[in-house]
């Protein structure tokens, strides 16, 4: 795994407490993992719709392909980890 986008985040936290969090945008699970594999404690929400979509730059993203291979990816982590495929718009409720 190369350097996902959360790499400096893990020293920030304490890893002697409980923790909750949430990541919007998932992609293949990179930061996921790393979140999961460096603070045992942590319980994880991810939030993304896994759908193909076009970008401000006029290129489609299959998104949605990517969805297998991230279930996959975190299979090992079904005890810590949810997933809510959805926009996170729809989902800020969920959370305090």
């Amino acid at each position: 795994m190369g350097k996902c986008s959360g790499f400096g985040i893990v020293d920030l936290v304490s890893r002697e407490n409980d923790l909750v969090g949430v990541e919007i945008g998932c992609h293949i699970g990179d930061t996921t993992l790393h979140f999961l594999g460096s603070l045992p404690n942590l319980k994880l929400t991810g939030i993304d719709p896994y759908i193909g979509y076009w970008d401000w730059d006029k290129r489609f993203y299959h998104q949605d392909k990517k969805y297998p291979v991230f279930v996959e990816r975190l299979s090992g982590y079904s005890d810590r980890f949810t997933l809510l495929k959805d926009f996170s718009d729809n989902v800020v409720d969920h959370f305090e």
